[in-house]
């Protein structure tokens, strides 16, 4: 990961791990809910393929996001 994660994100990230994949990330615009999803992907191989639901203006957003932090 080329990309170093705030605190609350690593906790997220760790939440997310023991809720065994089952989870929503509901932080606030801005906060790296993208950031935090890829994440947990790239620490959990066993969870792909994966599905992210989003709105369709966002998913090139997603793209980008995975390019530059991963």
């Amino acid at each position: 990961m080329t990309t170093k994660l705030y605190q609350f994100q690593k906790d997220d990230v760790r939440q997310i791990e023991a809720w065994n994949g089952r989870a929503l990330v509901a932080n606030d615009m801005g906060l790296g809910k993208s950031l935090t999803a890829l994440t947990y992907f790239r620490r959990n191989p066993q969870t792909h393929p994966a599905v992210v639901v989003t709105v369709a203006s966002l998913k090139f957003n997603w793209e980008s996001e995975a390019k530059v932090h991963i």
